[in-house]
């Protein structure tokens, strides 16, 4: 599958939000707990995760176990929790999908995050995580479980969708994966809310009717 190069915009923010941060071989030895909540997918993204899984890709020894044969809108519906960010007013509003790799339980299944009214997502699995700190045993595309909160020994773990070009090209890597950074290990650089709102701007912008193509693509679900 070929892979286009993000976007300018897109490649300027992600360069001016990492400049002075850790290495990306710094992020890929790191054993922290930021993949118990991880950052969300774009559809292009879905797309090529969800290739991976039909070639098999995602089969590993030991690693989350993804049931066999789903369609796009199934194995997105079962792997994720999707969002919608309205950028914009009036005729110009524009919609960008958001698809949230769901953690898995410590039972191995994968974890809904509830929608409550009033609450956004993120806040929303944040409280849910935070009183639950046993809940979450990290990405479900992690090769392999989070240690269990509490437990002081480091567990080497990796993403299953990264690859070398994860930082300059759109594949499989969830784009917000990708804009994630640290100010030195395990010192998270969190955007303020000015930028996180130009990064989802600049994300509709670039990746326009997103809801409406996948839509297209899913099917009746």
């Amino acid at each position: 599958m070929t892979r286009p190069p993000f976007p300018a915009p897109i490649r300027t923010l992600l360069d001016a939000h990492h400049e002075g941060g850790v290495s990306e071989a710094d992020c890929l030895r790191c054993h922290a707990a930021c993949c118990l909540e991880p950052g969300f997918a774009i559809l292009e993204n879905l797309l090529a995760i969800h290739a991976r899984y039909r070639r098999g890709a995602l089969h590993e020894p030991g690693a989350f176990h993804f049931a066999h044969g789903l369609s796009l809108a199934e194995f997105a519906f079962r792997y994720f929790d999707l969002t919608v960010y309205r950028a914009g007013r009036g005729a110009g509003r524009r919609e960008l999908l958001l698809f949230h790799p769901r953690a898995r339980s410590a039972e191995g299944e994968p974890i809904a995050i509830p929608a409550l009214e009033g609450l956004d997502y993120w806040e929303v699995r944040g409280q849910l995580f935070a009183a639950n700190p046993t809940l979450s045993r990290g990405c479900v595309f992690l090769d392999r479980r989070a240690p269990r909160a509490g437990t002081r020994r480091a567990s080497p773990r990796r993403c299953r969708l990264h690859d070398p070009r994860a930082a300059t090209h759109l594949g499989p890597k969830p784009i917000d994966c990708v804009f994630f950074t640290c100010e030195e290990r395990l010192l998270a650089r969190l955007p303020d809310e000015a930028l996180t709102g130009r990064w989802l701007d600049a994300l509709a912008r670039a990746y326009p009717e997103s809801a409406q193509r996948f839509e297209a693509l899913a099917g009746p679900t």
